[in-house]
């Protein structure tokens, strides 16, 4: 049967920078690569048209960390789970009070 699934979000303020970390305890992704899967021609491959829908995508993903210049990785540990960190330059405004 199907486990119970568990999707952490936190976000924290590092200078002036915003840091969005997203981790959860699915499968991971159905291949192997160390490093961050946004450098991996097979993510693209395997996620660039899934059948069913499901999910942002990994193409808008990148699309949208590149509007915001901002940096994200995503690693996938099989049978663990995925941690995607998005470090998102000038967000916070230095305060002047």
């Amino acid at each position: 049967g199907l486990k119970a699934g568990k999707v952490d979000i936190s976000v924290k303020q590092i200078g002036n920078n915003a840091e969005i970390k997203i981790t959860d305890n699915g499968p991971g992704f159905p291949f192997v690569y160390s490093g961050n899967i946004l450098n991996s021609p097979q993510a693209f491959e395997h996620f660039s048209s899934k059948s069913d829908g499901g999910g942002f995508g990994l193409y808008n993903i990148r699309n949208a960390a590149k509007i915001l210049n901002a940096e994200i990785e995503i690693i996938s540990t099989p049978e663990i789970g995925v941690e995607t960190v998005i470090n998102i330059p000038g967000v916070i405004e230095d305060s002047k009070l």
